[in-house]
């Protein structure tokens, strides 16, 4: 396991570096608390044809796995490095520090948050020489409720706003500003569709009307759909629904099922935005002529998110960072503030068992899509290699030919845990079969694959056999104790600390 980690660092430094020309650019566009399968390509309603795009002209990895929370996902992707117990402010180098020093430019648009970048301050001294955006929530209708930052400095604006436009807005400025023949990294981390359920009126209605049937009656439709596409392993069950969901839906009033109705339609609205605004980048770099050239990885930072509901269903927030909301106003303006709930997360996590915040396989996994045209044998096809968010920046550094470097600006950093996945790319093959370790305050899991160790609680495990058993309806703890205890103590090992001693400590908003 540890030799292929050490391998893969050793293989970078060796690189010679590969003349401008040569080099590919990269975006990595990441969204915000979306379920596993709401993309079209992934089974889902929602129209998606620019994503899919990629997913047809590339590889839709179906078993990538990131952290249940946002901030550990962001800084491990910027990094390489495991989330806590390897703490990466000072540890590590972000993509930026990576690939500027080697001639590329480097864009980040969008939000941050974590250990890496706690606020939108510090990206310029990251390694970004353009930056728009801000670190967490706020508004998508109002841009002065969370301060926008432009290369460091206040942002603000008279005209109207909508954050997903103004944020391609500004990745498209950087990209049609760029100095021409010189290689760019643009990292676009869209706040989309994280709460509130805040959309335009024309985009909300091409929705409206297709979830009357309710969470429990759609599941094994949306299940049928991904397995009719080759998305889910032949065998694999439907995770089971959540307690009392199809009986309290069918209680509910005509008129309770229109509006929530209505609140998936938003949802799925702000999914629909995000995949029209792809579509301009892309655009952006047909006319540029570098689309060939161009690595482009596509994920979400973690499942789909159950917060703010009123039970199981959409709930509405009366105030949140210093604003106050009223139900009563229209949905999706910016007086509102709606959240999906429980079960309507649930259905966008078909098949899989819970959600953000839990280290079961609905928090971890989201669909991955790599297109890179220039790279890329066997474009359209789907993986189930057991890719982890912290294998993206070895995979970048591999295929732009940038060694990591043992020190950086007189401190000595640490090796990526990360490991590259370029081969596979490329036609070939790579054992990616190491130990991973998720976290989030008390549900924690540790992963040889196939085999899953996992708790909500810090205290009882379960334990999964993956490849034949993902929707984790089957714990085999009580039936192999031995191996449940051997993959605790290497879980143990691995993190370096006991359960209590790293997950009670996050600062996470």
């Amino acid at each position: 396991m540890r030799r292929i980690r050490i391998v893969s660092v050793l293989y970078l430094g060796l690189l010679s570096l590969l003349s401008a020309a040569e080099r590919p650019n990269v975006i990595n566009i990441m969204v915000d608390d979306m379920g596993y399968s709401d993309l079209m390509c992934m089974g889902g309603e929602i129209e998606t044809p620019h994503i899919d795009s990629l997913a047809k002209g590339g590889i839709l990895f179906t078993n990538y796995r990131t952290y249940p929370k946002c901030f550990p996902t962001r800084d491990a992707i910027m990094t390489g490095m495991d989330s806590p117990p390897v703490r990466t402010v000072e540890d590590g180098i972000t993509l930026g520090e990576a690939l500027q020093p080697a001639g590329y430019s480097t864009y980040f648009v969008g939000k941050t948050h974590g250990a890496v970048m706690d606020n939108f301050s510090i990206v310029p001294e990251r390694g970004f020489e353009r930056s728009f955006g801000n670190e967490d929530g706020g508004n998508y209708w109002d841009h002065t409720l969370k301060q926008t930052l432009l290369d460091g400095k206040p942002w603000n604006t008279n005209e109207p706003f909508y954050k997903t436009d103004v944020h391609t807005d500004f990745a498209l400025k950087f990209l049609q500003e760029h100095e021409e023949g010189k290689p760019f990294f643009l990292h676009l981390a869209y706040h989309a569709p994280h709460y509130p359920i805040q959309a335009k009126e024309k985009d909300i209605e091409k929705y409206v009307g297709k979830f009357m049937e309710g969470p429990s009656a759609l599941r094994p439709k949306r299940f049928a759909r991904m397995q009719e596409l080759g998305l889910v392993p032949e065998g694999m069950k439907l995770s089971a629904d959540l307690a009392k969901m199809n009986s309290e839906w069918k209680k509910l009033s005509h008129e309770k099922k229109e509006f929530y109705d209505r609140v998936m339609a938003g949802y799925c609205a702000m999914i629909d935005n995000v995949d029209q605004n792809i579509g301009r980048v892309l655009e952006q770099l047909d006319k540029m002529g570098v689309r060939e050239n161009t690595v482009i990885f596509f994920s979400s930072d973690n499942g789909g998110c159950p917060e703010g509901g009123k039970g199981m269903w959409p709930g509405h927030k009366g105030s949140r960072f210093g604003r106050k909301y009223d139900s009563k106003a229209a949905f999706g303006s910016k007086e509102t503030h709606w959240q999906v709930g429980p079960a309507w997360t649930n259905y966008s996590n078909t098949p899989l068992r819970k959600w953000k915040n839990f280290c079961h396989e609905g928090g971890l996994s989201v669909p991955f899509i790599v297109n890179a045209p220039s790279v890329i044998k066997g474009a359209g096809t789907l993986s189930s290699e057991p890719i982890m968010v912290m294998d993206v920046m070895p995979t970048v550094l591999d295929l732009t030919g940038v060694a990591y470097p043992a020190k950086f600006e007189g401190r000595t950093i640490k090796s990526m845990r990360g490991v590259s996945f370029a081969s596979i790319l490329k036609g070939g093959e790579a054992d990616l079969r190491r130990p991973m370790h998720f976290y989030y305050r008390d549900s924690t899991a540790y992963i040889e694959y196939p085999w899953k160790i996992v708790t909500t609680n810090n205290k009882k495990f379960e334990l999964y056999n993956l490849e034949k058993d993902r929707s984790e309806m089957h714990d085999l703890a009580a039936q192999q104790p031995e191996r449940m205890e051997t993959m605790m103590q290497a879980m143990l090992e691995y993190r370096g600390m006991p359960l209590d001693g790293m997950n009670k400590t996050d600062k996470s908003k």
